[in-house]
Parts: structure tokens; sequence; C-alpha cells
């Protein structure tokens, strides 16, 4: 429905934005510190897995309580949308680092 949209919408903006506000200062210190690299980069990965995992949370209870969804739509969704983009990524970064 256009409201349940909406709120999709809304959630993944605000979630993406809390997200760069939190990931900023670590990125500014990556490149500006002489500490290693690795105290600013496993702090940002988990922030993005436990962000990911939120907003797939959400999305599913979200989809779960509207109406007229199957679970079959649900799980298609999540595979086409939230999922393999993931996947894509996290391959993409163990091929090439």
């Amino acid at each position: 429905s256009l409201e349940a949209a909406k709120e999709s919408i809304y959630t993944e903006t605000t979630f993406k934005q809390l997200l760069g506000i939190i990931i900023f200062p670590f990125t500014i210190c990556l490149f500006l510190s002489k500490y290693p690299n690795a105290w600013f980069l496993y702090p940002c990965t988990i922030f993005i897995v436990l962000f990911s995992v939120i907003r797939f949370f959400r999305s599913f209870m979200a989809l779960a309580t509207e109406q007229n969804i199957g679970i079959v739509y649900i799980l298609l969704y999540f595979c086409a949308l939230e999922i393999l983009p993931l996947l894509i990524i996290v391959k993409f970064l163990l091929i090439n680092f």
C-alpha cells in the first residue's frame, strides 16, 4: 500500500542518514590519524552490519503486518532487494582486498 511504501522510504532514509552521521568521524580519523586503520574500519563495519540487521528486521515486521502481502512475496523482496546487493558487495570486497 501507499502508506507502507512511504513509511519504508522514510525509515530507509533516516537509517542511512544516521549511519552517515555516525561513520563520518571514523572516516575523518581514518585519513588524518597515525593510528592503525583497523581501529577505525572495524567499528564502521560493525555499525554498518548492525544498521543492516535492524533495517532488515524493521522491513520484515512492516511487511509481515501488511494484510494483503504473502510470505512468498516478502521472501522475494528480501532476496532481490536486501540480501543480494549485500552479497555482491561482500564478494567484491573479498576478491579485491
